[in-house]
């Protein structure tokens, strides 16, 4: 066995809001993690543009940015075909590079088969997992389901409650259950059952789950806040923190003695991309280079005095889309291709909508239902679950390209000023905060999950319109919360370590600082810096 002072246990907190969570410290109700980072050396960690990519565990578990790994989001574009797809973990993790006997349980994106030294579980309950379900070695699953059982609220991982008080109240509670299980799990896996470890890493989901179901009823400024299931809540995502306190409390009381790393990649917020990335880009985009509409606003939403459309407690985030303006045929080759990548769809994402070329796995998600169109179009909007992504129909790197390279930068340029235009009928002013073109010098290199033109909206525009297209919407809200938090945070308690408080650096510190804390060099491939780089240690 390792000697205790020796050992480096990392927590992820995915989906952890600094900003959220001083609020009820100042309250004393997290009191574990004030006691920890008050005796602890504190960074702040800014994830910067790579937070758009929603691929923070991946940068994690990898070790790699988005420039180093070439990987600009989950969804894949093939050129040729024009189809996409949410595409799994690509990359090693970066414990094949250290030394010693190393453990993980429920860290999203790692593949365990490409570390075989590495023992542990992935997939268990993680939020956005990209792996399956998997043990190293698979007697260990077995042994930990038989015991544990099954992630106990997997209809809450991507919950959509916010409609109805009840669910709210449902979703913070099971949310809550989860997080005992998981230190349980946690307490028996890292000290009973493979105590020799040497780096322990495991991370905490549910803070994400709760934070993009619930955040309306723990910001007075969001739109959703006076509905009547913000109450329960925000009742339900304190709680979800509180329960995270406590697993917290109770590691550091079963692992003294070790080192413990507490990190959190970015914050969370108020929701400002799903409506507007997932369905009215992709309309806004049709209009223009097709002159075809797709998107029918229930006319409830329409008559909706206050512009915010509202769902009644049993309704599910559906978009209503018609096919009547379209003029193309679904292929049969492109159903073929929907067969092959087949994966099961949570029940809470279905949609009552055609199935064709659309992956499975995405079609939930209305931009996909666009993807007919997309080689007949000078520029398409991608699926995103974050900022809009737009790619190009460039000639010479499309399969159907429309835009000659000669073009190309007039195109974007153009394009990117016109999507000025779109105002935000909510409050009156633009709808894009700024508006980002790739720094891909030769554009037909574009990686395939890269797009051309990346737009970043200014608040949550359940409606855009635009002078040459009209009004696009409203629709309703899907996911309360999202992305657009600020920094996160790296709380390490040990002692090699010196006293430096809030301090920020990159996130993508992180990794290099547990080279430096098992005392091994960390290879030059990896992003970042030690955060102890500049400490004696």
């Amino acid at each position: 066995m390792a000697n205790t002072a020796d050992k480096v246990l990392l927590i992820g907190l995915d989906g952890y809001d600094c900003d959220y969570a001083q609020q009820m410290m100042a309250r004393g109700e997290l009191p574990a993690i004030a006691t920890l980072q008050a005796q602890s050396t504190n960074y702040r960690l800014d994830h910067g543009s790579a937070k758009r990519s929603g691929l923070a565990f991946e940068h994690f578990s990898s070790g790699l940015s988005p420039q180093a790994g070439n990987r600009w989001s989950a969804v894949h574009f093939d050129q040729q075909r024009y189809q996409a797809w949410q595409e799994d973990v690509r990359f090693e993790p970066f414990t094949r590079y250290l030394a010693g006997n190393t453990v993980v349980f429920d860290v999203p994106y790692f593949k365990l088969q490409q570390d075989p030294k590495v023992r542990g579980i992935v997939s268990w309950g993680a939020h956005d997992p990209g792996t399956p379900l998997a043990g190293q070695p698979s007697s260990l699953l077995d042994e930990t389901l038989s015991r544990f059982g099954a992630y106990p609220a997997p209809q809450w991982i991507y919950g959509f409650a916010w409609p109805s008080a009840e669910k709210c109240k449902a979703m913070g509670a099971g949310l809550c259950e989860s997080v005992e299980r998981r230190s349980d799990i946690v307490n028996w896996l890292f000290g009973e059952k493979l105590p020799d470890w040497d780096l322990g890493i495991t991370v905490v989901s549910e803070l994400h789950s709760a934070s993009e179901g619930l955040w309306h009823g723990a910001d007075p400024q969001h739109p959703l806040h006076s509905h009547p299931s913000a109450t329960e809540a925000g009742t339900g995502l304190a709680n979800v923190y509180k329960a995270v306190d406590r697993f917290i409390g109770g590691v550091k009381e079963s692992f003294p003695g070790v080192t413990l790393v507490l990190f959190s990649m970015h914050g969370m917020g108020s929701n400002e991309s799903d409506v507007a990335s997932m369905a009215l880009l992709p309309e806004l985009m049709l209009r223009k280079f097709h002159g075809a509409s797709m998107l029918k606003p229930k006319p409830r939403w329409i008559q909706s005095a206050d512009g915010i459309p509202m769902l009644a407690e049993d309704e599910r985030w559906r978009v209503p889309l018609s096919y009547a303006n379209s003029s193309q045929q679904f292929t049969q080759a492109a159903v073929e291709f929907a067969k092959a990548v087949v994966r099961k769809i949570p029940k809470s994402h279905s949609m009552a909508l055609p199935s064709f070329a659309a992956t499975p796995r995405l079609s939930w998600m209305p931009a996909i239902h666009y993807q007919p169109y997309w080689q007949h179009m000078q520029a398409f909007a991608l699926p995103s679950f974050y900022d809009g992504r737009i790619r190009i129909n460039l000639q010479g790197r499309e399969g159907q390209g429309m835009v000659p390279l000669a073009d190309y930068s007039r195109f974007r340029d153009e394009l990117g000023e016109w999507l000025r235009g779109c105002t935000n009928i909510q409050t009156g002013r633009s709808a894009i905060r700024g508006i980002e073109f790739s720094n891909n010098a030769k554009p037909l290199t574009l990686e395939a999950s890269d797009a051309d033109i990346t737009v970043d909206w200014d608040g949550a525009a359940l409606a855009l319109e635009h002078p040459d297209v009209g009004l696009i919407g409203p629709l309703p809200y899907r996911r309360p919360g999202g992305h657009t938090g600020g920094l996160g945070m790296a709380c390490i308690h040990g002692p090699q370590v010196s006293a430096v408080k809030n301090a920020t650096r990159s996130a993508f510190d992180v990794v290099p600082t547990v080279f430096d804390l098992r005392g091994e060099p960390y290879p030059d491939h990896l992003s970042g810096r030690s955060l102890l780089q500049d400490q004696a240690i």
